[in-house]
């Protein structure tokens, strides 16, 4: 079971600022084909997600937004391969920024994504797969890192 709010608030007459939280709460129950499961959290269910946002509006044009996302720590998936401990990711913040002007229909914008580079696990599998032994390890498919950008569009 879970839980999710969301809002928005104008907080003056140029800013504004948003919040998301998500809370989960989960447990795997009678799953004959792995017992030992029983109890833990489902896979890729984190306890929590964060979404806090301001964005800044001026009259002239110019804008600029943060946003601050976070996720708790979860498991990664269900281990079938022997001596597997059932891996976690880590938990994680990401914050993402954007500045610029907007001229008439015209706006122009400089961006980055995960603007610290933070290196996080969004998936991860538990297995051999290298020879010549197949010894099991944990296999991480990692975000995105740090991209920035600028962005020039047109609408009528």
């Amino acid at each position: 079971f879970g839980v999710e709010v969301e809002g928005r608030v104008q907080a003056t007459e140029r800013l504004t600022l948003g919040l998301a939280l998500g809370l989960l709460d989960t447990e795997v129950q009678d799953f004959a084909a792995r017992p030992e499961l029983e109890g833990r959290d489902f896979a890729h269910a984190p306890p929590y997600t964060a979404n806090l946002n301001a964005t800044w509006q001026a009259a002239s044009g110019w804008f600029a937004r943060a946003d601050l996302a976070a996720r708790g720590s979860f498991y990664f998936d269900y281990c079938v391969s022997p001596g597997c401990n059932d891996p976690k990711s880590g938990s994680y913040q990401l914050l993402d920024l954007r500045a610029g002007r907007a001229f008439g229909p015209w706006r122009v914008e400089l961006w980055a994504r995960n603007a610290f580079d933070e290196r996080y696990a969004t998936r991860g599998f538990f297995f051999g797969n290298e020879p010549p032994d197949f010894a099991p390890e944990t296999y991480l498919r990692l975000g995105d890192p740090r991209q920035a950008g600028l962005t020039v569009s047109y609408r009528r």
